[in-house]
């Protein structure tokens, strides 16, 4: 059984949004749990999430590719 493309695709998009989200919302929740301050914790996960939406850019790129 094939199934069709156009669901595989979608699917595929937003199990990566998705997971790329949930992921921000538990390093930040575990962030707040580890610092003294929201700032800290906040200022601390920068890094992360520019690094996370460029794996949700280049995820998004090799799915639309031919």
């Amino acid at each position: 059984i094939i199934p069709d493309m156009g669901f595989v695709w979608d699917s595929q998009v937003w199990l990566i949004l998705i997971g790329h989200v949930a992921s921000v919302w538990l390093a930040h929740a575990e962030a707040l749990r580890c610092f003294n301050s929201r700032k800290q914790a906040t200022l601390s996960q920068f890094p992360m999430l520019a690094l996370m939406i460029l794996f949700t850019g280049f995820g998004l790129w090799i799915l639309a590719q031919p």
